[in-house]
């Protein structure tokens, strides 16, 4: 069983993908940035064992914080909401 907070793993790693296109670093050598936050989480299953259709995860970033940002997130399956929440990243140290 994959319980459904791994959801907010999966919008993590969307958000981890974004934040070194968005700087310039597209192989993403130049840092790393660790999860500081999760605001607002709501999970509208248990698992996700009982999603039927793929997923879709997006992560919008709404705010940047000097060595962080804030991103807006969503997990939908099949048009109906899995996942959503917030999260706050902090990052900018060397790899």
């Amino acid at each position: 069983r994959l319980a459904a907070i791994n959801a907010l793993e999966y919008a993590c790693q969307a958000a981890a993908l974004h934040a070194p296109l968005a700087r310039g670093d597209a192989d993403g050598s130049r840092s790393r940035a660790l999860l500081a936050a999760v605001h607002g989480l709501e999970l509208a299953v248990e698992t996700l064992d009982q999603v039927q259709t793929p997923l879709r995860i997006a992560a919008q970033q709404e705010l940047t914080l000097g060595q962080g940002a804030i991103y807006g997130f969503q997990v939908t399956s099949g048009g109906q909401p899995i996942a959503r929440g917030r999260i706050t990243v902090v990052g900018g140290a060397a790899a």
